[in-house]
């Protein structure tokens, strides 16, 4: 009886060729699903860690007061291989008749009769003494402060504002007047046996007594980036955070 013979011929060139092709349309694909699932992975951990960056810095404020915090504002700052910038401005729970946004500026006068202004855009002043004059005006959405013999100039962002001017802590006499543009309100929290000192040219109103006036209420927003030059934001964060006016 003969014996089947089989071809034991192997693959040819065209047939590997074909197979390799066939295998490349397969793998590229599912390559570069792995490729960007690893950036997307990177991604993710750059955002996590900035975020985390961010938090902390915001965290750390409720431990310091109002001036340490304006002592010490980051601009781009490296922390780990991501720089911070921290942009704080003053803020509030008053608003207009209409319910409008507004701007806030923050006056405190200490126990030792020295004084911080802080303006709508977060540029500030620290008195070694209380100023017997205070001066804001508008043009549109700049402003303009003079307290004393110092003077700032900035921008507003909704164009009108209102001061806050918290001596609840002052333990002897300052005698202040003070002139409102027609775009700002002053509120004026104050013991009442000082309130007399205090005169307004423009709108105002005065608090007596205050309860509760250790603390300011401020906007804070970072940015974190992850060179010190670079313009694109790799996470940003807005929190409100009650700062301790003195210690």
């Amino acid at each position: 009886m003969k014996k089947k013979i089989f071809n034991k011929r192997g693959f040819g060139l065209l047939e590997t060729v074909i197979a390799i092709a066939i295998l490349a349309a397969i793998a590229l694909p599912l390559l570069n699903i792995f490729v960007q699932s690893a950036q997307v992975d990177e991604l993710a951990i750059g955002v996590l860690n900035a975020n985390y960056i961010s938090q902390d810095y915001t965290e750390k404020l409720d431990t310091m007061t109002y001036s340490e915090v304006l002592a010490d504002v980051p601009y781009r700052r490296q922390i780990d291989s991501y720089y911070l910038t921290a942009v704080i401005k003053p803020y509030g729970a008053a608003g207009d008749a209409a319910g409008n946004q507004i701007d806030y500026a923050h006056v405190i006068i200490f126990d030792d009769n020295t004084m911080l202004a802080v303006m709508p855009d977060g540029q500030s002043l620290t008195y070694s003494s209380v100023p017997s004059t205070m001066t804001f005006s508008s043009t549109g959405f700049s402003y303009s402060f003079i307290g004393g013999a110092s003077a700032l100039t900035g921008t507003l962002d909704y164009g009108n504002c209102v001061v806050s001017i918290n001596s609840m802590s002052q333990t002897s006499e300052v005698t202040m007047s003070v002139t409102l543009g027609s775009s700002f309100k002053a509120m004026l929290y104050c013991p009442s046996y000082y309130t007399d000192n205090y005169t307004f040219t423009g709108d105002s109103e005065v608090i007596e007594n205050l309860l509760t006036s250790e603390k300011s209420l401020i906007h804070v927003t970072t940015y974190v980036y992850d060179d010190a030059f670079s313009s694109e934001v790799v996470a940003s964060l807005e929190s409100y955070v009650s700062l301790m006016n003195w210690e």
